[in-house]
């Protein structure tokens, strides 16, 4: 036998009961020795792959437009952090450091940028889980930088 490459598209077929499914239809020619020619067809339903696309599409539009909307409000809040004239440092649940504002960077006169450390890091460790309590960044930001009072 000698081949020829393989052909495959996809169809609606009709089935007994009259509904359509979605099948993936390949033919395969083949010529034998002889010279008679034959077809090889295979007929596969992918009705479920073509839903299971679909919906991954749909999940992908819906995650796309989450995304930007996640960009923005971050791209907001930093816009909103920079533009406020008093010292921030923000930090996630973890107390890793997300970001400094310029007035951190001035108050505290720091040269390095804190963002993606652990908190404890910032300022020699002033800013360690104890400045958390209440009352005890008073004595945490006199201790950083310049020695002055920015609570």
């Amino acid at each position: 036998f000698s081949d020829s490459p393989k052909i495959a598209t996809e169809w609606g077929i009709r089935r007994s009961d009259g509904s359509i499914f979605d099948s993936l239809v390949s033919f395969r020619p083949i010529t034998r020795s002889d010279g008679r020619k034959f077809a090889v067809v295979t007929f596969s339903d992918i009705s479920e792959s073509k839903r299971t696309q679909a919906q991954i599409e749909t999940l992908n539009r819906e995650l796309e437009l989450r995304n930007r909307t996640l960009v923005e409000a971050r791209d907001l809040a930093r816009t909103t952090i920079e533009t406020v004239g008093v010292p921030l440092l923000v930090v996630d649940g973890a107390l890793i450091v997300g970001h400094v504002n310029a007035a951190f960077v001035t108050a505290f006169k720091v040269a390095q940028a804190f963002d993606g450390q652990p908190l404890d890091r910032v300022c020699d460790g002033v800013f360690g889980a104890a400045a958390l309590r209440p009352g005890a960044f008073r004595a945490s930001a006199r201790s950083c930088g310049n020695g002055e009072d920015h609570s």
